[in-house]
């Protein structure tokens, strides 16, 4: 008698991608926007692309953090370029659907 079955204790077979060597595109460079990259860091992501349509890119590129995320030119760049997106915007009239 055995007591752990490993035929009946598998667990999930786990599918999707990795963030690892991928291109991750951040919409809205702000406090939020920058606290997903210095996260995503942690996977190894070969380039983090950012778009921010209020903030203009010196004040992101001079920001104290260790993270380097370049600017895209557009958003359609930004949309063809990245493997994953994280739209990081507040919600306002403007942002709203």
């Amino acid at each position: 008698m055995t007591l752990f079955d490993r035929e009946r204790f598998k667990g999930p077979t786990l599918y999707g991608s990795s963030f690892a060597d991928s291109t991750i595109g951040i919409f809205g460079a702000g406090a939020v926007g920058r606290a997903v990259a210095e996260r995503a860091i942690g996977f190894a992501p070969s380039k983090i692309l950012y778009i921010d349509p209020i903030a203009p890119a010196e004040s992101i590129a001079g920001s104290d953090s260790a993270i380097t995320m370049e600017p895209a030119a557009s958003v359609e760049v930004l949309m063809e370029e990245c493997d994953f997106l994280f739209i990081c915007t507040p919600l306002n009239p403007w942002t709203h659907h």
